[in-house]
Parts: C-alpha cells; structure tokens; sequence
C-alpha cells in the first residue's frame, strides 16, 4: 500500500455517513476509490483498519465513492443526510427466534465494501402497525440498508395484532382495557382503529368455527338418539335444554337491553346445538337515521325491532332454533328443560315448527329453579309486614318461624321426589302422589300431623313441638306458605324426572366472563362474535386452541395453558363426585358488627353528645308533663302508633310501667 501523502482532488461523493460521538459531532470528508488502495490523508493520521474519529469540535463530512478505494479526509461542511440514530422509547413484543435470525441475515449477508463491524449497525428508524413493529437499520460503513419485522410477515400462527384482539375476546376485556394494560408494561398499543379493523376480521372467523362446534355437536346427539331408536318417521329425536341471556343487567326492573341471545343445548352430550342472536341497534345506521341521510354501505346486525320488548328476544331466538333443527341437523326437539321464568314454552307452541311431522314439543320444568322460586317465595312470605294498628301480638316472632323452617320445606320436598323416584309404580300415579306429599309438607313442618298417617309418614309426636298452624292462619301466614306448595305440586311430573338445566347456566356464566354486564361490548357486532366465542369454549373447553386453527398453527404455550385447565377441571369434578361440594366458608345470613347496621362507631363528640342528651331530658320533661294524656293513648298498647313510639324512643319501658314511673324518672333527672 501506498503510504505517500499528497492532496488529491475529490471525486464524485455517492453517499454520506455520520460518525455520532458522545463529546459531540465531528465528520470527515472520506473519499473510497475503486482504481488502487492508494489512501491519501489529510488533516489527520491513517489507520488502516477503520476510519479514525476525530474528537476535536465541530463536523466533518464521511462520504462513501465507488471509483477507487482511496480514503481522502479533509475538512468540509455538514452533510443533512448523515445517519442519525433513532431508538424508540418502551418495551415492543417481539418473536424473539425470528429476529435474532434476521439480525443475523441481513448484517451477515449484507455486500460490504469495507470490513463492517455489529458497532457501526445504526437502528435509524421504526414503524409500529398495532402490536408489530417495523426496525429500519443502516451500516455507518458501507451505507447498507435493511429492515426488520418483530415477527414474521406471514405467520405461520396468528400474528400479533389479530391474536391481542382475540384474547380480549376471550379474557372479556375491550380496547381500553388493552390499551391500559399495555400502558402499565411500557408496551404502545394499537390504534381503536387497527383494534377494529381486527375485530371485524374476527367476527366471521369465531362464528365461521362455532358453526363448525355446534354441527360437529349435532352429529353426536344424532348418533346417540339413533342409538337409542329415538326415532319418529325416520327423523331421530332428542331433548334439550334453553335459556337465554341479555348483555345488559336489569336490576328486576330495567328489561331494555339492546342485545340478548338464546341457546339451545343437547341434554345428552351437554353441548352447544344452536345459539340465536338479538341486536336490536346498529351505529352506522343510528348515525344516518339521527342526521336524516342514508347509512354506508356496511354489515348490519341488527336483526330485532327496536321498538320491540327486549324481554321477548329469549323466545324468538330459542324457536328460531327449534324451527330450524331439521334443517341444520336434521333432528327434531321433542322435550325442552327450561325454567319457568319466560314465555319461552308458549312461543314454540305458538309456531308449531313440527307441524307436518305432527308432534308436539313436550316442556320439563327446571327442579333447580322450582325449589329456588319456592324458598323466594316462602322468603317474601317470611317478610310480610303489617300496620301496627292493625298488627295482632305474635306475629313477628311467626313470621320468624316461617323463616328458620325455609330450608325444612325444601329438604322435605327432595325426600319425597327421591322416595316416589324409587317406586315401581306408573309415573303417572308417582305423580299423583307426590303432589299429594308436597301438599302435606307444610302442616307437617309446623306441627300438624293429622295427614302424615295417611302419606306413610311415622312422626314423632313429642309434646313440646308446638303447632304453630291454628297461628299461622290466624294470622294470614299459612294461606301464603300453602300458595307456594300448591304450586310447586303443579309440577310434580316435572321434579320426578329431576331434570336441571345447569349446563344452559354454565354457558350463561361464560359469557358473562367473556362479556360482563358493565360494559357495552355490543357494538359492530363484536356481541356476535364474543357470543361465538362462549359457544366453541363451552364445547371445547379450548378456545384458543379453536382460534389458532383458524388456518394456523397452534403455539405450545397455548396447548400447554388449556391442556394444564381441563386437567384442572377434571381433577375438580372427581373429586366432588366422591367428597361433594367441600363449603370453604361459613355462611352469615345476618350483618355484624364489621358492617351493616351494627357496625362498630366511634364516640360521639362531646358536645354533640352534650346537645343530644339535653334533646333527650327536654322529651322526658315534657312527657312527664302530659303524662296523663300519654297514658290514655297508649292504653291499646301493642294497637297504638304512639305506644310503639315509646317503645322505640325509651327502651326501658316495659309493657307493665305504669306512666308514673316516667314522671318519677324525669324528675329525678331533673334534680
């Protein structure tokens, strides 16, 4: 190599590199020519193996040429196009094997003219897309150009983006709830914009997969009524299960959700068979409507009358289902378990979906919601109140007896259903008698055993158990308590078949995990596809492994999670098969004093205390003044406002006190 300085002219300068120091800028004007090695340095000393940085204030000019290899330094101005590093702030996701691999190609592979060093790879920008993230590298060398994806351009799972917006389907969270999680691990995220641009690409594949569930459902319970020769002209028949939900709570009074849904469930394999949707409100068409133009092109979902009750959504979707079984899985629906609680029943009777195959659709009542609409029941009757002038003595502490027997009356309620259950007698005539049973249980439980004999029941008369019936009726308790059992008896042929529609409740739970009733999660149809997700998880028990084949592969971390969660569940229901459900906690059906009315206070301040007790005196010395008056007041006692009055406001008052002492008392407190 050539080692004689001189000055040369500068030649053509194709590109401009910046060397960035700590103690600040300084450039230098390098020229690389292609003719010889020849190295010509001015202004400064040479070093063969890398351009040498100079610490001295100011800039200096690094330019790259391709005619020859000499490198010519001398003094120039500022170059704009200098590289400048760029590092974003935060933390990104990355796929952290794909990146190491592409950090890896693109500095290994890149053409270097010179010998490149990993210190002169300068990161000169970034772009996020959602979740992904886009490195733009440059060499400070040779000026080489490269960029960088977070993970793989098409994945072979689902990428970043689209696999956030369906795990906030999943855990039940929206947007905001990702952009504040995300927030608090220094993550950025993903625009409302690209979050819905997502979610509407997710609708269609959670209800394209749910569809797939329910079918692959339907086959199982055709399979098994075939088995079984559950058949009617050739069309096999099953029975199932419905319910329904609403997105919205209603508090008992407030029946105006905007969305509800309707599901359908085979009584054999426990799953999902048709689920029916209800949105009774679109945005897009909203908007238009209120500003009185016509709404863009878009997919609508609303499918119900606005003006409609919302309560009635449950009905119309559960007999769209029974209209559509023949078609979509080639079944009929002959009994439906449900509860009591909605018009359901009425609405498929009213539609008569099997009208040609001519059967009639047979309802079995919920025990579960039998028995808890009679403790309701019996509660409200435990909480019946009177007016004091018309109130008899004793009726508090019956009404108290109504409420300690509560749970008497249903466990009585189950031994009958589990003794006629195990009779060989007709069901028909098991029914009979089991009304006649329940109808007997409430004279029994208050004391009055004049029909056990009859029922075959051996009571033990012991004189100290009160009967507590004449009581009762007396005092108007025992025509309500009788109310209740008489009807629940009604549905006698019901609660000897036992049949509990817990499964539709399950189902219920999981979408209120995945949906809440706090927040509108209804808009744009993401209801719809949050419904679908409730339907392949309560088919499958794995949801996500359901949403990653959608055309992907499934990541190991996601069949170790669901498969680590259905070990989980089944370890769960062995083990209440042999030990029953274990009670973690002791129930207090009352407050205490940690909260409620007896919750512990502090003392009362001083002078507050002083003004409440002169309050006080002033009462005693007025009453004691008008005793007189007071006394031919309260003579009806237990049958006078007043005297309950009294009562309240002097608690050392006794029903024998004569109104004398009252006086005494205030005039001693006077002294």
């Amino acid at each position: 190599m050539d080692s004689k300085v001189s000055i040369q002219t500068l030649v053509p300068t194709m590109q401009c590199l910046e060397l960035n120091l700590n103690t600040g800028r300084c450039c230098q004007n390098v020229e690389l020519c292609e003719d010889n090695n020849n190295f010509v340095i001015e202004n400064g000393l040479l070093d063969i193996d890398r351009i040498q940085e100079d610490m001295s204030e100011g800039r200096r000019i690094v330019e790259l040429c391709k005619d020859n290899n000499n490198f010519v330094i001398e003094n120039g101005p500022l170059d704009i196009d200098r590289i400048q590093e760029d590092m974003p702030e935060g933390r990104r996701i990355v796929d952290i094997s794909f990146m190491w691999n592409e950090i890896h190609r693109t500095f290994d592979n890149h053409a270097r003219g010179i010998e490149c060093q990993f210190k002169d790879w300068k990161l000169v920008n970034s772009l996020r897309h959602g979740l992904k993230t886009q490195l733009f590298f440059k060499c400070q060398m040779c000026n080489y150009k490269a960029n960088i994806w977070s993970e793989p351009t098409e994945p072979k799972t689902l990428d970043i983006n689209t696999a956030a917006v369906a795990g906030t389907v999943t855990v039940g969270i929206g947007h905001a709830q990702l952009d504040e999680l995300c927030a608090a691990m220094n993550i950025p995220c993903m625009s409302d914009k690209t979050y819905i641009k997502n979610r509407e690409k997710l609708v269609n594949d959670f209800e394209k997969t749910a569809t797939e569930n329910m079918k692959m459902a339907g086959e199982v319970e055709k399979q098994l009524a075939l088995e079984k020769n559950d058949v009617i002209n050739g069309i096999p028949y099953i029975t199932v299960i419905a319910d329904g939900s609403w997105m919205k709570r209603s508090y008992g009074n407030a029946y105006d959700s905007l969305s509800g849904v309707g599901a359908i469930i085979g009584y054999r394999t426990k799953k999902i068979l048709f689920v029916g949707v209800r949105n009774k409100f679109c945005t897009i068409c909203d908007v238009a409507e209120r500003n009185g133009i016509e709404p863009r092109d878009h997919k609508c979902y609303k499918n119900f009358d606005r003006n409609a009750s919302s309560t009635s959504m449950e009905s119309d979707a559960i007999a769209e289902g029974f209209k559509s079984s023949l078609e979509m899985h080639g079944m009929i629906y002959r009994t439906i378990i449900a509860d009591g609680d909605s018009s359901v029943y009425q609405t498929i009777v009213d539609s008569r979906p099997y009208r040609e195959q001519m059967v009639n659709v047979k309802k079995i009542e919920c025990t579960n919601h039998l028995l808890r609409n009679l403790c309701k029941k019996l509660r409200a009757v435990a909480e019946t109140t009177q007016q004091k002038t018309h109130r008899k003595r004793g009726f508090v502490q019956l009404r108290n007896v109504v409420k300690n027997n509560i749970l008497k009356i249903r466990r009585e309620v189950i031994e009958a259903i589990d003794l006629r259950r195990e009779e060989k007698q007709p069901d028909h005539y098991k029914a009979i008698e089991l009304q006649k049973d329940i109808l007997n249980i409430p004279s029994h439980i208050f004391g009055e055993h004049k029909r056990c004999k009859e029922r075959g029941r051996i009571c033990d008369l012991d004189e100290t158990n009160k009967n507590y019936v004449p009581f009762l009726k007396l005092h108007g308790l025992y025509q309500k308590v009788e109310s209740a059992i008489i009807y629940l008896s009604a549905y006698s042929d019901s609660l000897l078949l036992k049949f509990i529609n817990n499964p539709a409740e399950s189902f219920n739970s999981i979408i209120c995990k995945e949906i809440g009733k706090r927040i509108n999660f209804g808009n744009r149809g993401f209801y719809n596809a949050r419904i679908a997700g409730a339907v392949v998880q309560f088919n499958t028990q794995q949801v996500l492994t359901e949403v990653h084949n959608m055309g992907k592969n499934v990541p190991s971390i996601v069949e170790t999670l669901e498969k680590r969660r259905q070990a989980k569940v089944a370890r769960t229901r062995e083990s209440r098969e042999v030990n029953g459900r274990q009670k973690k906690f002791k129930r207090e059906s009352e407050t205490d004093c940690h909260y409620g009315p007896q919750s512990q206070k502090p003392d009362l301040l001083p002078d507050v205390f002083g003004q409440l007790r002169q309050n006080h005196l002033e009462k005693l010395f007025e009453n004691g003044k008008n005793w007189r008056q007071i006394e031919r007041n309260t003579m009806e006692q237990n049958d006078s406002d007043l005297w309950h009055t009294f009562r309240q406001e002097f608690p050392y008052l006794l029903n024998t006190v004569e109104p004398v002492f009252l006086f005494i008392l205030n005039k001693k407190a006077l002294l």
